[in-house]
């Protein structure tokens, strides 16, 4: 994980500060809850919805102490943590920030997650020129550094690939692959007669038509031979 994307100047809240404190600070900061943290030690976040639930119910005062609060205590980032495992845990949770720790549980910040999508459009290169395609192979002989060495002879390079499981055959799977080819659809065509049927091309018409333009140009110079 990119450390750029830690938000290291969000405030916190100490187990000493009280409810109406912390509701007026999340209102401040726009947040829907704060972390709470004690001498550099992350302890837990607390959400406005909560705060608000246990008032209304009679079972919390404003003055109360955030440190007499329960509260749940999300799932702790790792600095060193890949974006791909960080984005897992978003899923688990109603935050929507989870707190990053060093390897001393040293509080860092938070981080959104907005950010974790950023940097996976960055490692998918998401936002890049490029013709996505998409195949479907079977799972079993498929060797995706053959697919990806064919591309490479072909003029062409990969910019990303991945793969999953297919919905239609138990025996087979997805690649998607984000490419930079010069000329997309011959670049398919040529993958289909090796073998890897194109279920998905972001290559657009006016690419087919060029091509056929282009093939229709060197027929009729054959003719004038």
């Amino acid at each position: 994980m990119n450390q750029s994307v830690i938000h290291k100047n969000i405030p916190v809240l100490k187990p000493s500060d009280t409810l109406k404190q912390a509701i007026a600070l999340m209102r401040e900061m726009r947040l829907e809850g704060l972390p709470v943290v004690n001498d550099g030690k992350f302890i837990g976040v607390l959400l406005e919805t909560d705060v608000d639930f246990n008032i209304q119910e009679g079972k919390s005062g404003l003055e109360q102490h955030v440190e007499s609060f329960v509260f749940e205590k999300p799932v702790v980032i790792r600095v060193n943590q890949h974006p791909y495992e960080v984005m897992k845990h978003f899923d688990k949770g109603p935050y929507c920030f989870l707190p990053v720790v060093d390897n001393d549980e040293k509080f860092l910040g938070i981080i959104f997650k907005e950010d974790i999508v950023d940097e996976l459009n960055e490692v998918f290169r998401v936002l890049e020129d490029g013709t996505v395609m998409e195949f479907e192979v079977p799972s079993e002989h498929f060797r995706m550094s053959e697919m990806i060495r064919i591309i490479e002879q072909n003029d062409a390079r990969v910019l990303s690939i991945a793969s999953r499981p297919s919905l239609d055959s138990p025996t087979g799977q997805i690649i998607t692959a984000k490419l930079e080819a010069q000329e997309p659809f011959r670049l398919q065509q040529t993958l289909e007669k090796i073998g890897y049927p194109v279920i998905y091309s972001s290559a657009n018409t006016f690419e087919f038509l060029d091509d056929m333009t282009y093939k229709a140009q060197a027929l009729l110079r054959y003719l004038e031979i």
